[in-house]
């Protein structure tokens, strides 16, 4: 299955019926559900979490969202576990999550700094203690310099309010929380020290002129004597702020200073965070639709500095760049797609194994079985072998249990049962998979071999074909 995608504001004007462009977008999605995959992700929900809480009408709205979602999407979810700040596939309904996340979780309000904890309760007691602490300690900063500051920075003084007028780390602290729980004045100083900030850097606010951002960048810091290219003095950053930085804090803080700095900025905070999510759960998937601009430009650039495969695409471009990947009708048979890829596909890779045996690597689109984007030929003595897999070059190093039942039930549709009357890939199998003692599927046929396979460690499921050969290569 080619795995797609799709940002909230797709699936709005989809429900919505925007256009028709929408509607024969989500009619492909339905009438394909064997051969792509759309699956939700916490960015989802996150963007409809502000109307969920405004009213009664919003919370009812909201629902019907979550249920459209379910119906496109299937309930595949790329799910985010916390415990180890990892994604993983799951299947789970997208209310159920929603409430799993929003509604049932009793700890997403703003909180009160000094009365974070009830003064009744032990804990309360002694939080209230190290708050007397905090308060007799002197920060060591002279907000007193704040003061000398060009009136540019005006809205940059006002986040010290409180230690300025006494300056204590409880001060600081409380000073820092209320800014964080108050998004308007955030939001205020965020876009005050941008605007500042790339002003004083000379950035070019034209950024179709910048050509690579990365590079352009890198170029601006050297201007202002950082020696250092903005993608590794933004890692070191990082770093040095989280010890424990998981793939999403660095994606995500790669994303927010490439705005930080000028490109393709955002107008409120709020979608520069939903987007930046999105495009990093995008970066799981083959395809990522946005019609956001903002969101389209900074995922491509970040995605090609990251050496991240997944291709952007509006939904104008949509059918286009799926048909690049879909594969042919069901009716073509692997023999036809083998000798098409064998005549049309890119060559990678054109050299011998480790025992000099001839081996070639083709790219090749579009996807075999809807799945595999790779097929490596290797010439022996006495057989020819071609194994297909697929090579995810994007964040995805797992596959969803639909994805590969639906490979290994279009193949043993065409091939039948196979010589230990095995078919269908069935629930019970699972396991065995995860274990690493599945036997796939094996299929003879005179001088040709069928094999289906999973190698856990390396390609996942991978497709054989085996050629008994008399010497002469498959090309003479």
């Amino acid at each position: 299955m080619i795995r797609i995608y799709i940002d909230w504001n797709l699936f709005s004007n989809m429900r919505n019926q925007r256009n028709t462009n929408f509607n024969e977008i989500e009619n492909f999605i339905k009438l394909n559900d064997k051969s792509v995959l759309i699956p939700f992700s916490p960015a989802h929900l996150q963007d409809l979490k502000r109307s969920y809480f405004q009213s009664e009408k919003g919370k009812i709205e909201t629902e019907k969202d979550l249920a459209y979602i379910s119906t496109l999407t299937n309930d595949y979810c790329l799910y985010y576990r916390h415990k180890d700040k990892t994604v993983n596939p799951q299947r789970i309904n997208p209310l159920k999550y929603f409430n799993e996340i929003y509604v049932d979780n009793d700890n997403l309000d703003p909180f009160d700094f000094e009365n974070l904890f009830d003064l009744d309760d032990p804990l309360g007691k002694l939080w209230h203690s190290y708050i007397k602490i905090l308060n007799l300690l002197p920060t060591g900063i002279d907000f007193s310099e704040l003061d000398k500051l060009p009136h540019k920075y005006d809205e940059f003084k006002e986040i010290f309010s409180h230690s300025k007028v006494n300056n204590n780390f409880g001060n600081l602290m409380k000073d820092i929380m209320e800014l964080l729980n108050d998004s308007e004045k955030f939001e205020r100083i965020f876009k005050s020290i941008r605007e500042t900030s790339n002003k004083d850097m000379k950035i070019n606010t034209n950024t179709e002129e910048w050509g690579n951002p990365f590079l352009y960048l890198s170029k601006i810091l050297q201007q202002n004597k950082i020696e250092k290219s903005f993608l590794s003095l933004t890692t070191d950053i990082i770093k040095d702020s989280n010890k424990k930085a998981s793939r999403f804090d660095y994606f995500s803080n790669y994303y927010i200073q490439l705005d930080m700095f000028g490109y393709n900025k955002d107008n409120k905070i709020s979608n520069l965070i939903d987007d930046a999510s999105h495009s990093f759960y995008g970066a799981h998937c083959d395809i990522f639709v946005t019609d956001d601009r903002n969101t389209y430009r900074k995922s491509i650039a970040l995605y090609s500095e990251l050496n991240i495969s997944t291709e952007v695409c509006n939904s104008t471009e949509f059918f286009t760049t799926v048909r690049k990947k879909k594969i042919y009708p069901p009716e073509e048979t692997i023999e036809k797609q083998i000798i098409y890829f064998i005549k049309n596909s890119f060559i990678l890779l054109d050299s011998v194994d480790d025992e000099f045996n001839p081996a070639r690597i083709h790219k090749i689109e579009p996807y075999f079985k809807n799945f595999f984007n790779r097929m490596q030929i290797s010439e022996y003595e006495n057989e020819t072998v071609l194994t297909f897999y697929k090579k995810h070059g994007n964040y995805s190093d797992f596959v969803f249990w639909i994805e590969m039942k639906n490979v290994i039930d279009i193949i043993v549709r065409e091939l039948g049962t196979d010589q230990s009357n095995r078919s269908e890939f069935l629930n019970e199998e699972i396991e065995d998979v995860d274990n690493g003692n599945w036997t796939g599927r094996i299929w003879e046929f005179g001088d040709i071999i069928y094999e289906l396979d999973y190698l856990k460690e390396s390609f996942g499921l991978v497709f054989r074909l085996r050629l008994k050969t008399t010497g002469n290569n498959m090309h003479e």
